[in-house]
């Protein structure tokens, strides 16, 4: 069975960055297949998070025909009436750059 478990979520997408020449610093952002692909869960540094929210009952007063951009993804415009919110944060997942820096 399937059940939300928040009301409201339409979409939801994480990207990762990964450090790939062990600087300390980002070099690549990609999903989750790109990072497996890659073998590189060890050198992710940082998360990127997005949530598209929709309201939970439509306004017939207003049409969203907006575009969304999720990280690399664009999903397709509603044209309907419910408002409708992106939501976006980035997450240091572990803090190596103080360790390749000289940090404890």
């Amino acid at each position: 069975t399937q059940e939300d478990l928040v009301q409201g979520v339409v979409n939801m997408r994480f990207l990762f960055g990964f450090d790939t020449d062990a600087d300390g610093d980002v070099d690549t952002i990609d999903d989750e297949a790109a990072v497996q692909a890659a073998g590189a869960w060890d050198s992710v540094t940082s998360m990127q998070a997005y949530l598209l929210l929709r309201s939970d009952n439509p306004d017939p007063n207003y049409v969203d025909d907006k575009t969304y951009l999720m990280g690399d993804v664009t999903p397709p415009v509603a044209n309907d009436n419910f408002r409708r919110v992106l939501l976006h944060t980035e997450i240091t997942l572990r803090n190596p750059r103080l360790v390749l820096r000289g940090g404890a």
